[in-house]
């Protein structure tokens, strides 16, 4: 019975792991990494479906989502906590944090979301990363994630 239950579990996530893959979201991913990465997209994807919580609803989180999670897995290995993560992000304005970034004094906002060659989504992503990574090692505590990011975001227009 015991074996039954593990060929069940292999195809699942196989079936899994051919998902990202198809989307290409694991191209250069080897071994561990790889495999976090997915546990991380899928756990992520699961809870952006959910209905529990307001913050999964937010467009900017959906569109950062899958890069976020590379980049953190990627940093961090196994550290990275899906539980950690989404305890964060409860602690976060997005919509609060990336609209005060490209609605700053420094920069204008135009329709290509470009201006003076800076791209605000990568930008975005790449503060939420370096905090959401202070988070996985232990820098920070989740609940200072919200925090950390609008700190970021005023240290990196300044």
């Amino acid at each position: 019975m015991d074996e039954f239950f593990e060929k069940v579990r292999e195809s699942i996530n196989e079936n899994v792991s051919n998902r990202w893959e198809k989307f290409g979201f694991t191209a250069g991913l080897k071994g561990d990494t790889k495999d976090l990465c997915i546990r991380g997209y899928e756990e992520m994807a699961n809870e952006m479906l959910s209905e529990t919580k307001e913050w999964h609803h937010d467009s900017i989180l959906r569109l950062l989502c899958i890069p976020l999670v590379r980049r953190v897995v990627c940093e961090v290995g196994d550290r990275y906590s899906s539980e950690k993560a989404f305890e964060a992000f409860g602690t976060l304005d997005v919509k609060e944090t990336y609209y005060a970034l490209i609605h700053s004094n420094l920069f204008h906002f135009n329709d290509n979301h470009l201006f003076q060659n800076i791209d605000y989504e990568a930008k975005y992503c790449e503060i939420l990363s370096n905090a959401m990574v202070k988070v996985m090692n232990g820098d920070i505590g989740p609940k200072d994630f919200g925090y950390n990011v609008k700190t970021d975001i005023i240290k990196s227009l300044s």
